[in-house]
């Protein structure tokens, strides 16, 4: 898999570096995926057209390396904030935090928000978002496999339960928390928003899915 950037733009110093995605971030935010324009960018962050080219192989690249180092930068401080905290915390009480978290750590940044929201509006068959996801499978792989293995442990998650495929699923907890941002007025997306939704997944997590009729 090619790697993202490319190496010449890591040799930049770290000033340029963060300059050309500052200005990048800000593209990508005020005008979408789609609508995003290397000429506005390279603009706004004083370099070269044919320099950007140096730095990043097109649009795609760059927009996933802003979704891999800018928002999964969010996503994983959140994730690592609480992640401390598990010999305290069951999985569905660090579900809630990590969600809480993400909330708040996003209000901060709606630029990064708004990129967030874009890509959750993409198809899973654009051939960027394809790209994306070759990218960040293998990190999302871990993402919740320490809580599980914690509880299973701990005897509250039945040991004969698949952990790996417990962690994919879960892993949707994050998109359907993007998709309730993009439902509701962010303003008034509160804490409490995210209880109810955290209590609907306690009591699947809880009762299962299946009536005793089945």
């Amino acid at each position: 898999m090619a790697h993202l950037p490319k190496q010449t733009f890591f040799n930049l110093p770290a000033h340029k570096r963060e300059r050309v995605t500052r200005c990048a971030v800000s593209e990508f935010a005020s005008h979408g995926y789609k609508q995003a324009s290397i000429s506005r960018i390279v603009a706004a962050a004083s370099i070269a057209k044919g320099s950007f080219y140096q730095y990043f192989e097109d649009k795609d690249d760059l927009f996933i390396h802003i979704v891999i180092t800018e928002i999964g930068a969010v996503k994983q401080a959140t994730y690592e904030q609480e992640r401390s905290r598990l010999a305290e915390m069951s999985l569905s009480q660090f579900l809630r935090h990590v969600a809480k978290a993400q909330l708040q750590a996003f209000r901060a940044q709606p630029e990064l928000f708004g990129i967030s929201l874009d890509l959750l509006r993409m198809s899973p068959r654009e051939p960027v978002y394809e790209k994306l996801m070759q990218h960040v499978e293998s990190a999302q792989n871990m993402i919740f496999l320490p809580v599980i293995q914690h509880e299973i442990e701990q005897g509250k998650i039945d040991g004969r339960v698949n952990s790996r495929l417990l962690n994919y699923m879960l892993l949707g907890i994050t998109q359907y928390q993007l998709y309730m941002f993009n439902s509701v007025e962010t303003s008034v997306f509160a804490e409490e928003t995210i209880d109810a939704m955290m209590d609907d997944l306690d009591f699947i997590l809880a009762n299962g899915i299946y009536t005793g009729d089945v």
